[in-house]
Parts: C-alpha cells; structure tokens; sequence
C-alpha cells in the first residue's frame, strides 16, 4: 500500500537483500508482478476456505477469495516461488479444503493448517491478553525485525513488545549487541534442548486444542525466505501446467 513500494523492495534487493513480499493478492499491479519474478524474491500469502464466502469473512474484503486464489495461480504460471499459509479461525472454515485446494492447485510443500495465535488482532478475536507464549519461539534468533518508524524488534510478530531501539536515533549493530535487545530476546520461550527445527510430533498443529507448546508448527528454516529447493519445485510445478 506504500506508494514507494516498489522502489524501496528494489533498493532492498539492489543491495543484496533476500526479501520476501507478503501479501493478500488481492490487487497485484504489473510493476508488482515484475518484481515478484525477480531472483532472490519469494512470496506469501494466506488462504482461508475453499468458499468465497468463508474465506472472505476472514479477510473482510468480498471479492477477495476469487482474487487471491487467482493470484496463487498466477504466481505459479509465473514460476514465482510462493508459500501459502492457511490458518483456521473459526469451526466450520473449511481450511482443511482449503489446503487440499493448494496442494491439488500445485502449491508445493504447504505446511500443515495452524491455528489462530493470539498476538495481533487475532489477540481480540481470541479476547486475550497478547503474549510471548504464543510467539513461535525463534524470536531474535539470527534475524530482526525493522518497522517504517525505525523501530527494531526481535520479531515482526512481538509488536506488542517494546522495542530494542530506533535506526534513526541508534545503529543497529549497537541496537543487536545492546541490554534491551538481550532482555527481549530472554523472555521468549525457546524449546530447551530439542534441535531448532525439531517438529512437535505429539501435537500436531492441524489437530491442536490451544494447548500445544510454543513453536508447535512445522519449521521451514529461514522464515523469510524459501529454500532454493522450493522454488525448484515451484518451477518444475509450472512447467507441467
């Protein structure tokens, strides 16, 4: 929605940044088409239900089930690496067809439907207090998150907790080796000595009553930006259709 948009992803890139464009599709300009091809760009989206209606109650936008969807499939005429998460929000959602619906679409590798976490506007649907248990569990670990304002933190989705410093007051090499950052980085919960992308067997996201441990979904490594091998896939996908 930025109007610069564009310019500042390209100068991400121009600099050697990997980015990742995240995105409802529901309006995808041709500029934007173009930059989405590039190399080291990757995409992600969400899809909610195999029907209009239920997908468009999430998003509050009618129209936008048909929209994205043919967005997804574009992407992958395209040959665009994307990732689709779908998350159930509500009983009768139909998100498990919703992933069949990707999988036979030719969406490759999706993870498994998660459930709603409560941090961000999710907190108020779920009528809870946002909080570092429902945090994924990498928070900090190896990456930052850097907002419009100059804001830094340890996650795009710890905005309900205070930022570690501002780039346009502080470095952020000072910022990453500062107390604050250190203090924020402390009070996620991590998950002991099981390896960092060790899944929770036991409590399978798609199936999970709230009680599952933080970090209970699959771990796709960087969360950024796909493995080479997806968008491999993606391409071999494409080529096929």
């Amino acid at each position: 929605m930025h109007p610069e948009f564009v310019p500042l992803a390209e100068f991400a890139l121009g600099v050697g940044l990997e980015s990742q464009m995240f995105s409802n599709l529901y309006l995808v300009t041709d500029a934007q088409w173009e930059l989405y091809s590039r190399p080291n760009v990757t995409l992600a989206t969400s899809y909610y239900s195999d029907v209009a209606k239920l997908h468009d109650r999430v998003t509050r936008r009618p129209g936008s089930h048909a929209r994205t969807r043919a967005a997804i499939a574009e992407a992958l005429e395209r040959a665009i690496p994307i990732k689709v998460a779908i998350v159930e929000l509500f009983d009768g959602q139909r998100a498990d067809k919703a992933h069949a619906e990707m999988q036979a679409l030719g969406v490759p590798q999706l993870a498994p439907v998660d459930r709603m976490r409560g941090i961000g506007r999710a907190a108020e649907e779920m009528n809870i207090q946002a909080n570092v248990n429902e945090l994924c569990g990498q928070c900090g670990n190896g990456r930052a998150a850097v907002s419009p304002d100059g804001d830094v933190r340890i996650c795009v989705m710890s905005r309900f907790l205070p930022s570690a410093g501002n780039v346009r007051e502080t470095d952020l090499r000072e910022i990453l080796t500062g107390p604050v950052w250190r203090e924020l980085v402390t009070m996620v919960p991590r998950r002991g000595d099981k390896p960092p992308c060790a899944p929770v067997s036991e409590c399978p996201p798609a199936s999970d009553g709230n009680d599952c441990p933080p970090a209970s979904t699959e771990c796709e490594g960087n969360a950024l930006v796909l493995p080479v091998i997806r968008a491999l896939q993606v391409r071999a996908v494409s080529g096929e259709r």
